[in-house]
């Protein structure tokens, strides 16, 4: 196995230095060949069957986007055999591509005609229609933009997003460049009831009723908690929240509703119920100046703290709260 090591290498070397380079431009250039292929085809070209050479090389200029050099290699004894293809999907448009192969003896002009050839785009409306169908196709030129029409559902519970290359894609395509026949597939977002939080000030012991607006406008609302409220406190009619705050104390409490429609994804909100405390017997006194004054308001509930706001006569604001103050819970002072 060493002498044939040996040989092998010599022959290697030997090959090597009788090898010259030739310059582009000298008369061994004059070897030229043409290739038509079409946009997006699937290239295999033997190209040494073309030149008789089995390595090339590019020497100048550029294959057309998509194509490269393969030396493919067998070996049978003591020998080893080569061949050079140009293979690859086509992705360049239409045109004429000239560039210049090699093997280090001479040097082979390679014009390559493209075409643009035309390809059918299909589009898969999916749960959708695209023209009013579920799946449409358009035959466009090969290395040409896709049209990427509108889709649209039949209810609003979907958003069309665009198209996709693939079924289930989550994003869609800002643009595509067909170059073979294809399938694309529309890209949809489910989407959410909307339903407006709201608030409302409803004091103890009344009702009142406050309207909930959702999207879609048909969309059913439940009362998903009703927070600290007692049992019969909330409940929905319709469109609308009514609140009974019969023996209710007062305090802020929070509704969550849920409104759901058919396909939608239900939506969720928050309202915010405010029960103030309340003076529940005002009383009204008929005082003459320096007459002394004492009152205890009677609050729901019944521990609230009493702070004075404002003191007014006829309509006028009267200083230092017209010399009244709290006591306790109590009002005293002298007009």
């Amino acid at each position: 196995m060493a002498p044939r090591t040996l040989t092998a290498g010599l022959l290697a070397a030997f090959l090597l230095v009788l090898v010259p380079a030739l310059a582009e431009g000298s008369e061994a250039y004059a070897n030229t060949y043409a290739l038509d292929y079409e946009c997006g085809q699937e290239v295999d070209t033997d190209l040494t069957s073309i030149v008789g050479r089995p390595i090339l090389f590019v020497y100048s200029g550029e294959l057309p986007s998509g194509l490269r050099i393969d030396i493919d290699s067998s070996s049978s004894g003591w020998f080893a055999s080569h061949r050079s293809f140009l293979r690859g999907t086509l992705t360049a448009p239409a045109g004429s591509y000239t560039f210049v192969l090699s093997d280090d003896a001479q040097f082979y002009e390679f014009t390559a005609l493209v075409t643009a050839g035309t390809c059918t785009v299909t589009y898969d409306a999916g749960i959708g229609l695209v023209k009013g169908e579920r799946t449409w196709s358009e035959t466009i030129p090969k290395g040409s933009y896709a049209s990427l029409p509108s889709a649209t559902h039949s209810s609003g519970a979907y958003t069309f997003l665009g198209w996709a290359e693939k079924a289930g894609a989550q994003y869609s395509l800002d643009s595509y460049v067909a170059v073979k026949d294809c399938v694309l597939h529309a890209v949809w977002k489910r989407n959410s009831v909307s339903i407006s939080d709201s608030s409302a000030t409803v004091t103890s012991g009344q009702t009142a009723t406050l309207p909930i607006s959702t999207s879609p406008r048909d969309a059913s609302i439940t009362v998903v908690s009703r927070g600290s409220l007692p049992a019969g406190a909330v409940s929905v009619e319709g469109h609308d929240l009514v609140l009974n705050m019969t023996n209710v104390q007062p305090g802020t409490y929070y509704v969550t509703l849920s409104a759901g429609s058919t396909g939608y994804i239900s939506g969720e909100s928050t309202v915010t119920v405010r029960v103030p405390i309340t003076i529940v017997k005002p009383i009204e006194y008929v005082l003459h100046e320096g007459d002394p004054f004492s009152y205890t308001p009677v609050t729901n509930p019944s521990n609230a703290d009493v702070t004075i706001v404002e003191v007014s006569r006829d309509g006028t604001v009267l200083s230092a709260h017209g010399g009244l103050s709290v006591d306790g819970r109590t009002i005293t002072g002298t007009m």
